[in-house]
């Protein structure tokens, strides 16, 4: 899915998306290989949202979700936290 993809979503709809590949990260937390792709996707994903114009309104849950993935992805805390 590329950027423009995402944005064709409804704000709701795309964080399912982000959090379906958190789901991912979060079976996957004894592989760290896939576990890793799945936070960087999840990264992007934000990252993608961030461009999309419907969030102008709300970049502050943007940034804490970007926040708490990168915290996972440097091993401050879990997935099912």
């Amino acid at each position: 899915m590329d950027e423009t993809s995402i944005q064709r979503f409804s704000k709701p709809d795309q964080i399912l998306h982000v959090a379906a590949e958190l789901s991912r990260a979060a079976r996957w937390q004894n592989d760290q290989e896939i576990f890793s792709a799945c936070l960087g996707r999840a990264l992007e994903l934000v990252g993608s949202i961030k461009q999309d114009p419907k969030w102008e309104d709300n970049p502050e849950l943007l940034a804490s979700l970007k926040e708490i993935i990168e915290n996972v992805s440097v091993g401050k805390g879990s997935v099912e936290e």
